[in-house]
């Protein structure tokens, strides 16, 4: 049970990678033209990459913060069922524990699980950003729209 726990976890890390770096590939197609008239007017390179680092973090982290508190209301009707069929395999001392709404431990531990892969995937998105940032030239950008 736990080496399929663990592939599994494994195999959600490799989806949760390959979709952060397709999905930012395409915001930064679909950005590029807006990147090279900030380059053109005289934006400095790490302060585009700063500004795009606050834009990713602030949405990353308020898009979690919901999924977190959605999760909080719909996650108990999900894991009902889950739990009375678990009644009969575990102590009534871990029952309890696990089905207590003011478990609060548990809740702070899933927060910091959360907020720690998002913030891997922002430094992932942004890592690939700055390279694209860094290589990047609007000459050619305004040669091709025009």
């Amino acid at each position: 049970m736990r080496q399929s726990s663990a592939g599994f976890s494994a195999l959600i890390a490799f989806i949760i990678i390959c979709v952060t770096i397709i999905t930012t590939i395409i915001l930064l197609s679909s950005r590029k033209y807006e990147m090279a008239v900030l380059r053109s007017v005289g934006m400095k390179k790490i302060r585009l990459i700063l500004f795009y680092l606050i834009e990713n973090l602030i949405f990353i982290l308020s898009i979690t913060t919901i999924s977190l508190i959605i999760a909080q209301f719909i996650g108990p009707i999900f894991t009902k069922e889950t739990l009375e069929g678990m009644r009969k395999f575990v102590s009534t001392e871990m029952y309890e524990t696990l089905t207590s709404s003011s478990n609060i431990s548990l809740l702070f531990k899933n927060i910091g699980i959360v907020y720690g892969g998002m913030t891997a995937a922002a430094a992932l998105s942004l890592i690939l950003t700055c390279v694209n940032i860094i290589k990047f030239e609007p000459m050619k950008i305004f040669n091709k729209q025009y």
